[in-house]
């Protein structure tokens, strides 16, 4: 995800052969913006068959596209036993809202990663919120916040993200929470420092779920 001509949210890539860290970290899960089921991801490096061509098993269900946003709905059914959809919906004047819908018939640890970029530096706020800077983003920030999951757990870690041949170490938000099943939503917003966040609001409206931001008025 891009805002302000500067990276916020990106994948790890993919290292050099070379890279002593390509299978200990960039073929992992872990180097991803993916889900972890109790702290493992849909594949293990071990059991795949690289001569193969691989199988994702992930589908795009459905594309929008106007002048107020632009939606993707993804699925995925790489794990056993637990199903993993997920909502981005780019708003136009406002960010990115991310919505992760999972269930499983029984209870597991479900944790989310968030890659940014090296050198960005993660201020903690209220409601397991961060507030993302980094140089040259010319005085712009980025809020990445919940929506109104107060039972998510946030660990900040260290990774790693490929850049030109160079592996370089960039901070990591995990994302946890646990049950069978679990609705996850984040709101990404290209942010001024200095500003306060906006106030975030979630409710049910029948089978929608409503996310508001500021006065209510953007939903």
């Amino acid at each position: 995800y891009w805002a302000g001509g500067v990276p916020w949210l990106l994948d790890s890539g993919v290292s050099n052969y070379d890279d002593v860290r390509r299978t200990s970290w960039f073929t992992e899960p872990q180097a991803h913006n993916s889900l972890l089921v109790d702290g493992r991801g849909d594949f293990e490096r071990k059991a795949i068959a690289f001569a193969k061509e691989p199988t994702a098993s992930s589908e795009l269900v459905s594309f929008e596209e106007n002048e107020r946003f632009a939606r993707v709905l993804m699925r995925h059914g790489g794990f056993e036993n637990v199903a993993w959809k997920r909502h981005l919906v780019l708003v136009r004047g406002l960010g990115l809202v991310i919505l992760d819908l999972v269930s499983s018939p029984q209870p597991h640890g479900y944790t989310l990663p968030f890659h940014f970029p090296p050198g960005a530096s993660l201020k903690p706020l209220a409601g397991s919120a961060l507030l993302a800077s980094q140089a040259g983003a010319g005085g712009n920030a980025l809020l990445f916040s919940p929506i109104g999951n107060r039972e998510l757990e946030l660990e900040r870690l260290e990774g790693w993200v490929n850049r030109t041949s160079q592996s370089l170490s960039a901070p990591v938000a995990h994302y946890s929470v646990k049950g069978a099943r679990a609705e996850l939503a984040f709101l990404a917003w290209p942010h001024r420092q200095g500003e306060p966040p906006p106030p975030l609001s979630r409710a049910r409206d029948g089978n929608q779920l409503v996310l508001g931001v500021g006065d209510g008025a953007r939903r």
